[in-house]
């Protein structure tokens, strides 16, 4: 919150879900504040940062360190689910390190990955990782 200035919509959005989490009320009651103040039928609040950002927040306060609730938490809220879920699982991911979430959530992919990148079509994660290591620190 240090980095979002004061009169910025973004912190008063976000402040919103801290509020309500602080006050007590419910997952599904902060959810449908999220929808009673977005449209998720207009193109523009599908996709817009600040509903976004909000349905994160909601997920990672909710979510009480536990990865599936989390990231279901940010899956039910909707919107943008595929972001929202991708930011949530990484965020709670790095907050209790790989050794603390559990398999059944990555066993499945055998560490293979399947993309659209050129040449990448069928990548093991570790080599990935080292090609992004390797690129990103040239």
């Amino acid at each position: 919150m240090d980095e979002i200035p004061e009169k910025c919509r973004l912190r008063h959005n976000i402040e919103l879900v801290l509020t309500w989490y602080n006050d007590g009320i419910s997952e599904e009651g902060a959810i449908v504040e999220i929808h009673e103040m977005w449209d998720e039928d207009d193109t523009h609040d599908w996709c817009h940062t600040n509903n976004n950002a909000m349905i994160v927040v909601l997920a990672l306060l909710y979510g009480e360190k536990d990865f599936g609730k989390s990231i279901c938490l940010a899956l039910q809220s909707a919107f943008d689910t595929d972001c929202n879920g991708e930011i949530v699982g990484l965020i709670i991911g790095i907050m209790l390190g790989g050794n603390n979430i559990p398999s059944y959530w990555y066993e499945c992919y055998e560490q293979k990955l399947s993309t659209t990148i050129e040449g990448y079509n069928e990548v093991s994660i570790n080599e990935l990782v080292e090609k992004m290591f390797t690129l990103f620190k040239s």
